[in-house]
């Protein structure tokens, strides 16, 4: 591991330069062997592990924050609070303490908390872009887009190469539709030092450049959403090569070798392309990127691009047009799976349905297992949801792209149930939190640049 070399060959300088040298450190071997755990997110051996330490010596504020931010990573905050500010109270001058624990407080959502344990960290570190970046996301969460960027920017004065904090500055820079600056702040994503998203592409093929070529391979990333709304600019990539292939998840392949009537050739992401069937390669984002480079570049791709199963849709109209009674139709998604934002993108189910009209009729196009709590609506507000038990919302994305088709309109949170029906041109209505996501911009945003169809 690249990053623990380097981690060894300097360990102590580092130690010195990060932390104040006034307390207890643990060995070298140790401060690896704890580093090593939190690289691997083994937190529940991580937890241990420090407990097992501090009975030894409890006096050791470094083991006290690696124990903080397993304690976070496990899903206990105020345990993870407790154990940072055990290690500040140790070392006042512990500046890795202060903005981890203001991390914590961010996620307990005690923000005027978090940002001024963040902004003690600033204070206490000379040098270290993290807790400027930490203050920078916090911002950022809570609606403060000014301050994240200034915060991002201060980051990159510390550390002009830091990866992160360009990655981050990008998020803002495409929320304010600075399209130029933010595709080229984005290609960082693959240097962060926390990496969401899957490894890139291994290859010796060069990367697109946006110009004219023969072969281009076009690769996946990221969720099933992100594809999907990626795949608005397929269209203008035909153009600008010979021949286009896409690789894609495999729950979308019969909806997108239909949409583009086979003039694309379409792979499983997860199936291994042998590079002498491609001459360059993008992943989806950075070819988007080369695409849309203002505004004006999204009107025509805002159209639907998606074609649903005319057969499937019929027969999913035929059961519709039996229960509905003639009433609207409207189809509902209430939470995403997403490990990072998706609590707070989710919505009960309840919040929902008691707020449309009791004259229309309800569709599920929810995934996952959400029986339960359809029946919990029946019960508690006397409104009925069908759930197509035939169509896995999960698993039949074609399938589910027809039952969004016969629907008159759908609402949902951000997900990729969303980007569905946006893509299919079926009038949606999609639920944002206070500080969406940058694809849908700033919160005096009344409609999607991305879909003609979506408020």
């Amino acid at each position: 591991n690249p990053r623990l070399k380097a981690l060894s060959d300097s360990v102590a300088g580092k130690i010195n330069e990060a932390f104040a040298p006034s307390f207890k450190v643990p060995s070298q071997e140790i401060f690896l062997e704890l580093s090593s755990l939190v690289d691997d997110a083994e937190w529940t051996t991580l937890v241990s592990r420090c407990f097992e330490i501090l009975s030894n010596d409890e006096d050791m504020p470094l083991v006290w924050n690696f124990l903080g931010l397993a304690q976070r990573a496990i899903g206990m905050p105020r345990l993870a609070e407790a154990s940072h500010k055990h290690a500040i109270a140790l070392d006042p001058k512990f500046y890795g303490a202060y903005t981890n624990l203001g991390n914590v407080l961010k996620d307990l959502k005690r923000f005027d908390e978090s940002i001024a344990y963040q902004k003690k960290a600033i204070a206490l570190s000379a040098s270290d872009p993290k807790p400027l970046n930490n203050l920078g996301t916090l911002y950022e969460d809570i609606g403060m887009f000014d301050d994240a960027a200034d915060s991002f920017e201060h980051a990159l004065e510390r550390d002009p190469n830091n990866a992160t904090a360009e990655y981050n500055l990008g998020s803002v820079s495409l929320r304010h539709k600075d399209f130029k600056n933010g595709w080229r702040q984005r290609e960082r994503r693959w240097e962060r030092e926390s990496l969401e998203e899957e490894v890139p592409l291994q290859t010796s093929k060069p990367a697109w450049d946006g110009s004219q070529v023969g072969r281009l391979f076009v690769w996946a990333e990221q969720g099933v959403g992100d594809e999907i709304m990626f795949g608005s600019c397929f269209e203008e990539l035909l153009a600008r090569c010979d021949e286009l292939i896409v690789s894609t998840s495999g729950r979308i392949l019969p909806l997108f070798e239909r949409s583009f009537a086979n003039r694309a050739k379409f792979v499983d992401r997860w199936e291994h392309l042998p590079e002498e069937l491609y001459d360059v390669q993008s992943p989806m984002l950075s070819a988007l990127g080369f695409l849309r480079q203002d505004q004006s570049d999204f009107e025509m791709a805002a159209k639907p691009y998606l074609v649903a199963d005319e057969k499937k849709m019929e027969i999913l109209s035929g059961a519709l047009e039996e229960h509905s009674g003639g009433n609207p139709i409207v189809g509902l998604s209430w939470f995403s799976q997403n490990k990072t934002y998706g609590k707070r993108r989710s919505l009960r189910l309840e919040q929902i349905a008691e707020r449309i009209p009791e004259d229309h009729f309800l569709v599920n196009l929810q995934y996952g297992d959400v029986n339960d709590e359809i029946s919990q609506v029946a019960k508690k507000l006397g409104r009925n949801i069908v759930n197509f038990g035939n169509v896995d919302n999960w698993m039949h994305l074609d399938s589910l792209a027809a039952l969004i088709m016969v629907c008159d309109k759908v609402v949902s949170i951000d997900n990729s149930t969303a980007h569905f029906a946006g893509a299919l041109g079926k009038e949606s209505h999609v639920l944002l939190p206070y500080s969406a996501d940058w694809r849908w911009g700033t919160s005096e945003e009344k409609s999607s640049y991305w879909y003609s169809s979506t408020k």
